[in-house]
Order: structure tokens, then sequence, then C-alpha cells
């Protein structure tokens, strides 16, 4: 178990996978999801608490986890899909929108259909999301049957040239997003701190 510290004994591990883990200075608490992890670290006293996803559980229950940095839990990264063809730019936003709408993301995401400006490959398909997600964002696009864009941009050079197209995109849409957990409320989420299993 490639853990730092003892994770509270876990009944079916597997239900946990794609969660987080908190290390509190009272102890470790297993089991919120991303949104309410946002949720404490805007309490002052939660601010600083050590925070890592479950990675992966294999079928002996084993647990990988990896860390997570607070500023990777409030940023967003960009995926472009950039093409020659404005057509299978265009191809490509509606099929990655039909993808969502029959296989939702595992977090919010929005997709816009751009153009690129002095780029060899002008119009592009930018696809942005929570940076702690992109693990699951990744297998969520690998599980398409299709490869948008003749090139894939990522990255800061992703960030850029977003930035440096116009702002008003060519068309947008929210995707449809659904985790297995549903994201509990503030109030809720303070209320049990102290519980080391959050679900």
């Amino acid at each position: 178990m490639l853990t730092p510290f003892q994770l509270p004994r876990l009944t079916n591990p597997k239900q946990y996978e794609g969660l987080y883990a908190v290390h509190f200075p009272h102890g470790v608490s297993v089991g919120y999801t991303l949104e309410e992890i946002q949720t404490l670290q805007t309490e002052p006293e939660y601010a600083d608490v050590r925070v890592y996803r479950i990675h992966r559980v294999d079928d002996h229950g084993n647990i990988e986890l990896a860390g997570v940095s607070p500023r990777d839990l409030a940023a967003e990264d960009t995926i472009l899909f950039a093409s020659a063809d404005p057509k299978r730019a265009t191809r490509d936003f509606a099929a990655l929108q039909q993808h969502a709408a029959s296989h939702p993301l595992p977090s919010p995401a929005r997709l816009e259909l751009i153009d690129l400006p002095d780029q060899n490959h002008p119009h592009a398909v930018s696809l942005t999301y929570p940076r702690a997600a992109g693990p699951a964002v990744t297998t969520w696009l690998q599980s398409a049957n299709f490869t948008p864009g003749e090139t894939a941009i990522g990255g800061a050079e992703a960030k850029n040239l977003r930035r440096q197209a116009p702002a008003d995109p060519i068309a947008s849409a929210n995707l449809p997003s659904q985790s297995q957990h549903s994201s509990r409320t503030r109030e809720q989420v303070l209320a049990c701190v102290h519980d080391p299993l959050q679900r």
C-alpha cells in the first residue's frame, strides 16, 4: 500500500476509487469528493491539510494514492484538439458533446469551438476541466471511439493559445457530468470532519 500514513479500514476499497483522503492534524479521513475538498479549503482551519486522490484500487484492495497540491485543487487545465479543417473541428465539437451525453464526465467541464490565430492548425476544440480531475478526464477521453483533432495540445501551451484566441468562442457547451457520489452541503461536510469514513 503506497501511503505515508495508515488509512482507516475500508470494507469495500473499490468504492473509494476516484475520491479523496485528507490527512488532518487529528487523523485521516477517507471518501471526500473534489467539491467537498474545495469546501474544506475555504475554512482557514483546514486550508493547509494534506490531500490525496485515491488513484487506483487493485483487485486485492491495495490502494494507490496521489498527492494533490492546494494549487491543483483550485486550478483548471485545458486540452486543445486542433485541426486544419474547420469542418473537422466542428464535427469533433459535436462528437464530444454526444459522447458526454451518453457517457457523462467525472467532473464539470467546458467545451468550446475556437479559432487559433497564426497556427498551422487554426481550428480547435477546447476542453477545460478541474486539474485535479485530470486522470479521470483522460480515462473519459480514452473511452470515446474516435480521436478528436489532428493534433492535441495541453499544458501551458494550450492555456496560452486559448488566451490568444477570441474571448467569445464560435460555440460553447457545459458538458454533463456525473459522479458516483453526490457532494454534500457545506454544513454536512464540516459536521463530519472527525469521521474517518465519509461514505
